[in-house]
């Protein structure tokens, strides 16, 4: 079965560093984590690099912009 999990918590509970140490970029205290096999972990760290120049609200048009396209031909036909 192929589940996605969130993990939910207050800032500074801990959220980023469990997940750091289950993707294995961070040593652990103590005990140990165990992945069933065949099973995989993806963690995608919050830290944003930005690479453009655009403005947030631009990134968000742009992203969206496939979809603008659509929505105005579909005005177009009705």
């Amino acid at each position: 079965q192929n589940a996605r999990i969130g993990l939910v918590g207050r800032n500074g509970s801990g959220k980023s560093t469990l997940l750091k140490i289950i993707a294995k970029q961070q040593a652990v205290d103590g005990g140990s984590i165990s992945v069933l096999p065949g099973k995989r972990i993806a963690y995608m760290p919050h830290e944003v690099v930005l690479q453009s120049n655009k403005t947030i609200l631009q990134e968000a048009m742009h992203a969206v912009a496939d979809i603008t396209a659509l929505q105005e031909k579909l005005a177009e036909f009705e």
